[in-house]
């Protein structure tokens, strides 16, 4: 995300450094989310979402309605016009106005890999879920997958259509010359086009909600490779008796560590030649191989640990062999153009994504084992404060009483023990669920999922992919 926003920001001020935007925008969020933590993040989410929304729905607005468009029926005519002397390949009959698009095809494929990947595996995602309670988590997440549509969407399908026929108008910042495909590659349409319609305060309210949007999932980020490293890593390997203090400073450094390691990361993307459009392409074969595994483990009790060992990592491998082999099958050379096609991206997506949940099937079948669940209902729960003593002290009645830290012990012999179990479960807090309310929502997150996804990816755009051209009444 760092590679698309410092190169949208580099465009806007005009003389900003591509570097210098990479380094500025990871470290202004560094010192924000190092002092406020997970709260932090909660709190500009909400601030950023809210602001970013308002902001997206004026330039939605602005754009569409302005004299170079002029409205829905402007929008229509310009791009009829646009159809009858530039041809798009793959499209039916070369319009740009048809729901038969073999590039958008494609590309909605690899996307909607990278996405699955990217809500799966980002642990950002489950710690926000974890410190939330399905009531909440279950609805909002279900109401903004409906939602999203109302106002991201628009603005590709506005602003992406209105630059068709904006880079004949001397406003826009390329005229005379079309926009090559880097700029295409690097999401440069959008800036352009605001600049073309609104000027420079279009530019302006861009900005923002481009920082807005990069800093709150920055700032998720940093708090989730902290937690990572502090819990995971620090304390499960390094020093399992660590307390308070350890654990804050080593999430704090993590913080700093992360944040150099991004800057410098999309600065070398960028001088190797990569952008938004090519990373977009590549990383599902990365992220995606962890996905159904990880979805078996928490779904089905014979999932075992050789299997989510092992598919990953062959999902991973095979997915790279097959982005290679398909980029040197069809295009004969392997760089980063040939990389970066549409082809090599969508049977290294597909690989990475399904083989892993195959794998991972067969190997739990060939080396069976069964997980009692029960087990994740008899954690002992064992209160430490930031001494050396590791005792519980019986007088505690109330851990968050006396602020401090709870470690998890699954499947210990005293947490087996029925009586130990009733007493915990007398200490969970009072907005735990039941286990009957816990599947009522199990239930509704799955139905919704499938239902937002029939009708995103069936209904609404294959009853499109036919031969015909958009009129002006179903356009408009």
């Amino acid at each position: 995300m760092i590679i698309a926003a410092a190169g949208a920001i580099s465009i806007i001020s005009g003389n900003l450094h591509i570097v210098a935007s990479s380094m500025l925008i990871p470290f202004g969020v560094m010192l924000y989310t190092t002092v406020g933590g997970l709260k932090a993040t909660f709190l500009t989410d909400f601030i950023h979402t809210t602001v970013l929304l308002i902001v997206l729905c004026y330039l939605n607005t602005a754009v569409l309605t302005s004299e170079q468009v002029g409205g829905l029926s402007g929008l229509w005519e310009k791009l009829v016009e646009v159809s009858s002397t530039k041809y798009i390949e793959g499209n039916f009959d070369g319009s740009v106005i048809t729901g038969k698009s073999k590039g958008a095809l494609i590309f909605g494929l690899i996307l909607t890999c990278g996405n699955f990947g990217l809500t799966v595996m980002d642990s950002s995602f489950w710690q926000k879920t974890f410190s939330a309670t399905p009531r909440a988590t279950v609805p909002s997440y279900f109401l903004t997958s409906v939602l999203i549509f109302s106002n991201v969407w628009p603005m590709g399908a506005i602003v992406g259509s209105a630059s068709h026929f904006l880079e004949d108008n001397p406003s826009f910042p390329t005229y005379p010359r079309k926009m090559n495909d880097y700029e295409v590659g690097s999401g440069f349409v959008v800036p352009y086009v605001i600049k073309a319609v609104l000027g420079n305060g279009g530019l302006g309210a861009l900005l923002l909600i481009i920082y807005l949007a990069v800093t709150s999932t920055l700032s998720a980020q940093m708090v989730s490779v902290s937690s990572l490293v502090s819990f995971d890593i620090y304390k499960k390997y390094i020093n399992p008796n660590a307390h308070n203090k350890s654990m804050i400073t080593v999430s704090h450094v993590s913080c700093v560590v992360y944040c150099f390691f991004i800057s410098a990361f999309s600065i070398m993307l960028h001088y190797v030649g990569v952008n938004m459009t090519w990373y977009g392409y590549f990383i599902p074969m990365i992220i995606c191989p962890g996905v159904i595994p990880l979805i078996l483990t928490v779904t089905w009790d014979r999932q075992t640990y050789y299997a989510a060992l092992s598919a990953p990592i062959i999902g991973m491998c095979a997915g790279l062999a097959a982005w290679i082999g398909t980029a040197k099958h069809y295009y004969g050379a392997i760089n980063i153009t040939t990389l970066g096609e549409q082809l090599p991206a969508l049977f290294a997506s597909l690989t990475a994504l399904l083989l892993p949940g195959v794998v991972s099937v067969i190997v739990s079948l060939v080396y069976p084992s069964k997980f009692d669940w029960k087990q994740l209902q008899t954690a002992d729960l064992l209160v430490k404060d930031d001494g050396e003593s590791t005792d519980v002290t019986p007088q505690v009645s109330d851990p968050k009483e006396k602020g401090e830290d709870i470690d998890v012990n699954v499947g210990s012999e005293e947490s087996l023990n029925s009586g130990n179990l009733e007493k915990q479960q007398q200490q969970l807090a009072p907005g735990q669920l039941s286990e009957k309310e816990m599947d009522f929502w199990i239930k509704v997150a799955t139905g919704g999922a499938i239902f937002v996804l029939l009708i995103t990816w069936v209904i609404w755009p294959m009853s499109l992919y036919r031969d015909w051209v958009f009129t002006a009444s179903y356009f408009k």
